[in-house]
């Protein structure tokens, strides 16, 4: 039976909330941290002193923590969150530190996420901050999928917010899905012990999660972004390899209005032209399970989206696809 894991957040000489940090006590607070049984560290940029503005400031900043923590032989996953500020994305993955020979397994790409999709000229809630939304984080890490992957680490898009308010079904969906696809830790920010029946649907989909652990551990690119001019919304597709050669293909409508689209694989630059495509969203049998659209094989999906929404496929090549079903009727 697995367990949950469990995670710790320090800051620099204060917390966020102003209680103390570990900036000089980055030893013994490693120390307490794997006596406690902490499995996640995510060390983030409150009160840091001034040991930021530079990239060599903040390496050392964070590589001492990661020494700290190395030390205590316990395998704490470690996370960085300076808030984007001197492109950690380009020296978190250096020679000196923890796991792997890189001071973070993840580098968080952008501040905290705000419960809301779209950016509040669209919602009409001014109450809403629009530089932290879901969609606002996707703009901020789409360039950054070639720093990610086993080898260098992953960005962190933080924490899900899946069931704890302000979102729709299908913008929680939207949520969950793209923080898999780019290959983003899924740490849970919701009360596990209040949670509906509806948000555990979401998280415990366990085709998406699949996406998200893939052995390959690369991240979807964003392939096209159009921006609805009348609602000043957008359309994103998002493709990502995933290992035996499969494909994860997204779509993304974050406008407030339906859309509907057919995409050709052929003009989507895949490899081959023909797959087996599961809807990694469509129910089988009272269960999230991959809906198989074929098994001989589409060259096209046709799309309808309701505003907000995301769809997502696994397509797997005819040969293997047919393959794996041979062997399954045996």
């Amino acid at each position: 039976m697995r367990q949950l894991a469990v995670q710790m957040i320090s800051d620099g000489r204060n917390t966020c909330g102003g209680r103390f940090g570990s900036l000089g006590f980055e030893d013994i607070d490693a120390k307490t941290y794997a006596e406690w049984g902490i499995d996640y560290l995510k060390y983030d940029n409150c009160f840091n002193a001034g040991q930021s503005g530079s990239q060599e400031l903040s390496y050392a900043r964070y590589a001492t923590m990661s020494s700290a923590l190395q030390a205590t032989g316990r395998p704490i996953h470690y996370a960085i969150c300076n808030w984007g500020e001197d492109q950690p994305w380009e020296w978190a993955s250096g020679t000196t530190g923890y796991v792997l020979a890189k001071i973070s397994e993840t580098v968080q790409t952008s501040g905290i996420v705000c419960t809301v999709i779209v950016p509040r000229s669209i919602r009409g809630d001014e109450a809403l901050r629009t530089d932290c939304s879901v969609t606002r984080i996707l703009d901020w890490a789409a360039p950054l999928h070639q720093y990610a992957g086993p080898v260098k680490g992953w960005n962190d898009l933080d924490m899900l917010e899946v069931g704890n308010g302000n979102m729709t079904h299908d913008e929680y969906v939207s949520h969950f899905s793209m923080w898999a696809l780019l290959k983003s830790p899924l740490i849970l920010g919701n009360d596990l012990t209040r949670m509906s029946l509806d948000t555990f649907s979401i998280i415990a989909n366990k085709e998406i999660i699949a996406i998200n652990q893939d052995d390959l551990g690369l991240p979807a690119r964003r392939l096209s972004k159009v921006v609805n001019r009348g609602d000043e919304g957008n359309f994103q597709v998002w493709l990502g390899p995933l290992s035996m050669g499969d494909l994860v293909l997204a779509v993304l409508n974050a406008s407030t209005r339906n859309y509907t689209t057919t995409l050709e694989f052929s003009q989507l630059g895949l490899p081959r032209h023909s797959y087996t495509a599961y809807d990694l969203w469509a129910k089988q049998d009272g269960d999230y399970r991959g809906l198989s659209h074929g098994i001989n094989g589409t060259n096209r999906l046709v799309l309808h989206l309701r505003p907000h929404q995301t769809m997502v496929w696994r397509l797997r090549p005819d040969d293997l696809a047919l393959t794996l079903q041979r062997a399954k009727e045996k």
